[in-house]
């Protein structure tokens, strides 16, 4: 999941730069700013994954809960997390 984010986020920006900011140096992105926008794609990513576990929405397609923290496990900052993250990430 890191990698196939990543790499989307890379290619987003890289057509930013490239079409909308003329590849002019003085307007690419910042570090800050494409760390800040990578970690909002992962946490949306983590959010959805988390969504999609709602048997009720979402039936026979809902992802079982144990396939989201497999997933997900050694991937979080703080893998030490109450039993409800899923149903409630946030």
């Amino acid at each position: 999941i890191l990698i196939t984010e990543s790499a989307y986020l890379i290619w987003c920006i890289r057509c930013e730069r490239r079409i909308v900011r003329n590849d002019e140096p003085e307007r690419w992105h910042t570090l800050q700013k494409i760390r800040n926008r990578w970690i909002e794609q992962i946490n949306t990513r983590l959010k959805s994954d988390c969504a999609m576990t709602n048997a009720k929405r979402y039936g026979k397609k809902a992802l079982k809960e144990d396939t989201v923290i497999q997933t997900w496990r050694n991937t979080l900052q703080n893998d030490v997390l109450p039993d409800n993250w899923i149903r409630e990430p946030d």
